[in-house]
């Protein structure tokens, strides 16, 4: 009989593998080679075994199983005897780190509260309970995390608003962990903003002493218009001697000077100014009219209006500042000390030259649409930005060095909380909506009217965004949150068709081919040239239908279908 001789025990850690075991090694006979063993063996549960060209190999169930088994293997020789040994397999457990699977995010409305998270259902450890694990949280700066018995609750103060994300980690109780991270937001308005209502009206004139502005007031809540003027008046002192608002049928309303800048020597007379009109009617439109002191301006005046919204209606602004330059040079610079670091600073700037450099606002400006305009020797440009500290410096960049002046003020903002509306035409020039395209601010939860209107050659198809019924062209949009909505025009489009009488006696061809709807229609207002071609025996006599008379070719105009 052969014989087997102690085939070693093994002790791995869980996650390790068993050494193969070469059986020639552990089995002698004088009768057999090793070659004519036949290897068998017992006793595994839960481990596998595999024996090729009589090379053991112990199978571990899975990564995480721990525990022990004892193998007996047998060698057979030809003759039906037998030898074996048993062997002991032992994986030691280690301890395996908790999975923590994706959180999901929540963002809800302001006034509503955070789902609760049962934190059990996000974990999972081979070697530990849901119970056994240790939560925490962190990342959090004005949310609060409470967790009692693995159940998160997230609460937020009172009318915040914004997004924070917070981090949840899950501990064993072998101090092994993981983690996962979650973003929670509430939707709301912010305060202590003011902001720009609309686009700007923005107008140039010279060699007049009136400048009359057509502009239409905001709609927001807790308004304010400011005028901005740039202007020159050469070798002549022409200061402002009025500003003025006169609503359509009403009565003139008069400006309160904000600053009015010079250059600071008796000649050239530079100037840049600003005036203000503090809770103007709502959308009301009107006429700004701007009169200079002392005879005409010669030299240039930019003048523009802006709409302002949640403005503190008690002290609407800080205090103006102005500057100019001594010489000429590329930098025009104003700055506001003692701020509260919420104010939204204004500015209005002039710069001579014949013609006027280009302006360039500052890195942190915005420059007000179409505002940035020159006519004679003056530019004029006005721009924002929002105050984050104590001060800020409003600068300009000239394309080439020139004097200028620049002025410059502060406006506080409300404590309304105020949703920006953005309203936007597609395709621009498909039509107009009310309030028209830009970014007008509402009291927060306000509901605000809204209405589109189709452009000549066009149509309504309805609104993208959250707005009560995007199918109907006057609906509502609730500011429960800034929104942005879209008004979508299709050009109108129209069939031509054309036909010969009597049949096969020619045939008619247009130019251009069909231009909408794939090639199927022609958009309104297309001319499409027809021209009739006879066949042999025939010749063109005249059009009927949509087209007349016998000019051939004839054009017709697609302002609806046609059948010629």
């Amino acid at each position: 009989a052969p014989v087997v001789s102690d085939i070693p025990d093994q002790t791995i850690a869980e996650g390790a593998s068993f050494a193969t075991i070469a059986l020639d090694d552990y089995v002698s006979d004088v009768d057999n080679t090793d070659a004519e063993m036949t290897w068998t063996y017992s006793g595994n549960t839960a481990l596998t075994v595999s024996i090729v060209n009589r090379v053991a190999t112990i199978g571990i169930p899975n990564a995480n199983w721990n525990g022990a088994e004892t193998i007996t293997f047998k060698a057979t020789d030809p003759g039906g005897l037998f030898a074996d040994d048993a062997a002991t397999f032992t994986v030691t457990a280690v301890n395996d780190a908790p999975v923590v699977s994706d959180i999901p995010d929540q963002t809800i409305a302001e006034g509503a509260s955070f789902a609760t998270i049962a934190l059990d259902d996000y974990v999972s450890d081979v070697d530990n309970t849901d119970a056994e694990m240790a939560w925490t949280s962190s990342g959090n700066t004005d949310l609060t995390v409470s967790i009692v018995n693995r159940v998160a609750t997230i609460s937020a103060p009172a009318e915040w608003t914004g997004a924070e994300t917070i981090t949840f980690r899950a501990t064993d109780p072998g101090a092994l962990w993981d983690e996962d991270a979650a973003t929670f937001g509430i939707s709301g308005c912010a305060a202590g903003a003011a902001v720009v209502e609309g686009n700007p009206t923005v107008v140039t004139a010279n060699t007049v002493q009136t400048v009359s502005i057509s502009h239409t007031t905001g709609s927001g809540v807790d308004r304010l218009m400011l005028v901005g003027v740039s202007w020159n008046s050469s070798n002549a002192s022409r200061p402002i001697s009025s500003v003025t608002f006169t609503p359509d049928n009403g009565t003139a309303v008069p400006l309160s000077q904000v600053i009015s800048q010079d250059h600071g020597t008796t000649t050239p007379y530079r100037y840049a100014a600003i005036y203000s009109l503090l809770n103007p009617p709502s959308g009301q439109a009107g006429t700004v009219t701007i009169t200079f002191a002392d005879g005409t301006v010669t030299a240039g005046i930019v003048a523009g209006v802006a709409n302002f919204a949640g403005v503190d209606q008690t002290t609407p602004l800080g205090t103006p500042a102005g500057a100019y330059s001594p010489s000429n040079d590329t930098t025009p610079t104003v700055t506001l000390s003692a701020l509260g670091g919420d104010e939204l600073v204004f500015d209005t700037v002039f710069l001579g030259g014949n013609p006027p450099a280009t302006l360039t606002a500052g890195a942190g400006q915005t420059q007000l649409p179409d505002w940035n305009v020159t006519i004679g020797n003056a530019r004029g440009a006005a721009s924002t930005e929002q105050a984050t500290g104590g001060s800020v410096t409003m600068s300009w960049t000239a394309g080439a060095s020139s004097l200028w002046v620049i002025a410059a003020v502060p406006i506080n903002p409300s404590a309304t909380k105020m949703c920006k509306l953005t309203m936007v035409v597609s395709p621009v020039g498909g039509g107009t909506t009310v309030p028209a395209v830009g970014i007008h601010p509402y009291a927060e939860n306000s509901v605000v009217n809204i209405s589109a209107t189709a452009a000549t050659g066009y149509e309504f198809t309805g609104w993208a965004g959250d707005v009560a019924d995007p199918n109907s062209a006057s609906t509502t949009v609730t500011m429960s949150a800034d929104k942005t909505v879209n008004a979508n025009f299709a050009p109108l489009c129209y069939t031509l068709a054309t036909s010969v009488a009597p049949a096969g006696s020619g045939s008619v061809s247009a130019n251009p081919a069909p231009n909408c709807n794939g090639g199927t229609q022609y958009t309104h207002g297309t001319v499409v040239a027809l021209t009739a071609t006879a066949n042999d025996g025939y010749s063109f006599a005249k059009w009927t239908g949509g087209a007349s008379g016998t000019a051939n070719p004839v054009s017709v105009t697609m302002m609806d279908n046609k059948s010629v």
